[in-house]
């Protein structure tokens, strides 16, 4: 059943008129009354909807179900990813978000993509269509977080989790006693990081003696995240 986000309030037995961006999406899936679709928007459960009216610009919905079915990880993995190029960059969010991430922040390192200050808000806007995109897709039923970049010296451990970053040289964490509930993952641009930089707390996870690109490293370390830590 197609599922739709909508950033508006979701009541069963109310009719709501949804916004011209997935009344577009709707259309273009050639949707007609009294189908079914799934609607949310971020509070942590979906609600099942019938279409009762619809034209060339507007569709009217029923709530007609509260599902409680939260799809959403109890792991928190926050992604901190350096910036790479467009095309690889949305590839990586995407599948972050379909791994179950609940926070990213692009990071800006010595190596990274350039992101002139007057593009940042448009790259973010970009982004979050990313997140919402891939989060209709695999049944997320709240939005990961999305943080303004930041410069990788302002980068931080957290002290209450676990902080590895990806390393093509050396690493294998130790088994933890514990379940964590918060889990930094730091991968680096094409290219790594370069000798002067440095970043303090971080354990070097390496999987493997081959090396990957920075969206392939992204699905490789979020993959050993959810096995070892999370509810694979």
């Amino acid at each position: 059943m197609s599922r739709f986000y909508v950033n508006l309030p979701l009541i069963p037995d109310e009719v709501l008129e949804l916004p011209m961006d997935v009344v577009r999406h709707i259309l273009v899936l050639r949707h007609k009354i009294n189908d079914n679709i799934v609607l949310f928007n971020g509070d942590g459960t979906s609600y099942n909807a019938k279409i009762v009216g619809i034209s060339r610009k507007t569709v009217e919905v029923k709530i007609t179900e509260q599902i409680k079915n939260n799809h959403s990880e109890k792991l928190n993995i926050h992604l901190l990813l350096c910036i790479i190029a467009n095309d690889k960059m949305d590839l990586a969010i995407q599948k972050a978000v379909e791994l179950g991430i609940t926070e990213i922040t692009p990071i800006i390192s010595e190596r990274s993509q350039k992101l002139h200050t007057d593009k940042i808000a448009k790259r973010m806007e970009h982004w979050q269509k990313i997140i919402i995109s891939s989060c209709e897709q695999c049944g997320n039923n709240i939005i990961p977080k999305l943080n303004h970049p930041i410069k990788l010296d302002k980068v931080c451990a957290n002290p209450d989790g676990i902080n590895l970053i990806m390393s093509t040289t050396e690493g294998n964490p130790q088994q933890q006693s514990y379940i964590p509930k918060l889990v930094q993952l730091l991968v680096g641009s094409e290219g790594g990081f370069s000798q002067t930089e440095q970043v303090c707390g971080f354990v070097p996870l390496m999987l493997g003696n081959l090396i990957f690109r920075s969206e392939t490293a992204v699905i490789a370390g979020l993959s050993y995240v959810q096995l070892k830590y999370g509810n694979w």
